[in-house]
């Protein structure tokens, strides 16, 4: 199995690396700027980190974490994620919740399903074991393997 020499963005471990450190702020900056289409007196020149862990604003709901959560220079609050495609039914019927807060803008960035849809993997049980050298010996009854 050969392991590619960068980082996949669309792992969320690396999704995090890539743009949610202060170390990378320059390369979020340009991200955001290219995707969004800013340009000339609304380009975003400087962007401030803040925590990702959302707490909830009435104590009944959940506290959620996000990907990136970032401050520009204008003010305006930007969440950033990668989502998987499954994920968007339950956002998309949250939908109403996030327009009503007019001062973030949220970025969900989908990622491709990296499993297929049906399951591929059998699994069976019985009360035969088979030892490791199986071409030699017959296979063992659940009680003498016991032993």
């Amino acid at each position: 199995m050969a392991f590619s020499k960068f980082l996949d963005p669309k792992n969320n471990f690396a999704f995090k690396r890539i743009f949610g450190t202060e170390k990378n702020k320059d390369i979020l900056i340009h991200f955001l700027n290219d995707i969004l289409g800013f340009a000339g007196k609304d380009e975003i020149e400087e962007i401030e980190f803040l925590s990702t862990i959302m707490d909830a604003e009435i104590a009944s709901k959940k506290q959620s974490i996000v990907d990136v959560f970032c401050t520009d220079s204008a003010g305006t609050q930007l969440i950033i994620e990668m989502v998987r495609p499954e994920s968007l039914r339950s956002y998309c019927l949250k939908g109403e919740e996030f327009l009503q807060k007019e001062t973030k803008r949220v970025l969900k960035l989908i990622k491709p399903d990296v499993l297929p849809s049906e399951s591929t993997h059998q699994c069976e049980s019985g009360n035969r074991l088979v030892p490791s050298d199986a071409d030699n010996e017959p296979p063992l009854e659940k009680e003498d393997a016991q032993s």
